[in-house]
């Protein structure tokens, strides 16, 4: 009797596995997976190998709108209650914000868009003001070169230029630095609020048009 129990319980365990299976499958039918292969390369597909499910996916619709990032598994450490909670109401906090703030993915899409524009207008004047300090120094270095062929010493209003303007261009590298980091933290960022407004309201359709409540954007 006890290996009779032991089997139904087995197969009791494989119906479960199997629905939830079946249940994740409906879930996401008619959808796109990316994923990286066992030979580097990203595929897209319309179904996923159960083998590469471990190494974490995304899950697109047939229009290639991303709908979930699935990570890797990985073996997390042991959390401690207190930075357990910590996470919990920073998830809390952003996805109120972004139900308060977005009626829909469109809502989301173009908020991400307009601050893409902004961002990307801030780093070309930063990449031009860069272009143009580098070419004055350069032409700079020629003057006080044409100094020192002629035996001459190079006066010190080209020695003030030349030292303005590599102070200008050591501010300007790091500025510019920082601009991108941004742009692919925002990018990431915007990402991650379409992802999660589909998870939240099971939507990735067109939502109400109704102007959604203002709420203070968290941070990150």
């Amino acid at each position: 009797m006890t290996g009779i129990v032991k089997v139904k319980r087995y197969q009791g365990i494989l119906l479960m596995a199997l629905f939830a299976c079946v249940i994740a499958g409906e879930a996401y039918a008619g959808n796109l997976y990316r994923y990286t292969n066992s030979r580097g390369f990203v595929v897209l597909d319309d179904r996923l190998p159960p083998e590469y499910v471990s190494n974490g996916y995304e899950v697109l619709s047939k229009s290639g709108r991303l709908i979930k990032v699935v990570p890797a598994h990985v073996d997390k450490p042991e959390v401690d209650a207190e930075t357990q909670e910590k996470v919990d109401g920073e998830r809390q906090r952003e996805d109120k914000y972004i139900l308060a703030s977005y009626g829909s993915l469109e809502d989301i899409q173009q908020t991400g868009a307009r601050k893409k524009k902004s961002l990307e207008r801030e780093i070309q004047i930063v990449e031009r003001n860069l272009a143009d300090t580098r070419a004055q120094r350069v032409e700079e270095r020629a003057r006080a070169a044409n100094y020192q062929r002629s035996g001459r010493p190079v006066p010190d209003l080209v020695k003030d230029v030349l030292a303005q303007l590599e102070e200008e261009e050591n501010k300007a590298i790091p500025l510019l630095e920082s601009r991108r980091q941004e742009q692919a933290d925002m990018k990431a960022q915007y990402e991650r609020y379409e992802a999660r407004f589909v998870e939240l309201t099971g939507d990735d359709a067109e939502a109400s048009s109704t102007s959604p409540e203002t709420a203070s954007e968290p941070e990150g």
